[in-house]
């Protein structure tokens, strides 16, 4: 695995690849410094420890009831 990070435009964005150059995940956002996609790489680097949620299926309005997330 690794992070490809690269200018677009005027923006920098990163992106996970897993091996066979398997897109695995991308920056949300774009930023305006290499050095600000840098520490969003390393933000998420580290989130190892992080745990994992799961969502609930949203209900027809679209909304999220917060209380049903629950922990993997």
């Amino acid at each position: 695995m690794y992070y490809y990070i690269y200018q677009s435009g005027e923006q920098w964005r990163w992106t996970l690849y897993a091996g066979r150059d398997r897109k695995l995940a991308t920056a949300a956002e774009g930023y305006y410094s290499k050095r600000d996609a840098v520490h969003a790489v390393n933000l998420v680097r580290d989130s190892a420890e992080i745990p994992i949620k799961e969502m609930p299926t949203v209900a027809k309005t679209g909304a999220l009831d917060k209380a049903f997330v629950t922990m993997i």
